[in-house]
């Protein structure tokens, strides 16, 4: 059996089903500690994955984080501006 991602869960699972990593904690550690800055999906994963307690964010693909950001959105703990790029971008609130 191969790793999987179930994106219905936001998780990283091992063979044999084991739950190696649970995206939306991972993020809500990610933006509390660099809470003064607003962040894309993508920055998320390259620029955060290298971050020391971080490692973990270079294992998901840009849409899961992408995915868990819009769930954590809908829950009312994030907020989003536009980047000059015209991306939307996420911070806690």
């Amino acid at each position: 059996m191969e790793w999987g991602v179930d994106y219905r869960m936001n998780e990283i699972i091992k063979p044999g089903g084991e739950i190696l990593i649970e995206l939306e904690d991972d993020i809500l550690r990610f933006l509390e500690t660099y809470s003064k800055w607003y962040f894309s999906p993508l920055r998320i994963q390259k620029w955060g994955s290298k971050q020391s307690g971080f490692e973990s964010l270079s294992q998901y693909d840009t849409y899961s984080i992408k995915t868990e950001l819009q769930s954590l959105l809908n829950q009312g703990k994030l907020k989003t501006a536009k980047s000059q790029k015209g991306n939307t971008i996420y911070k806690l609130k």
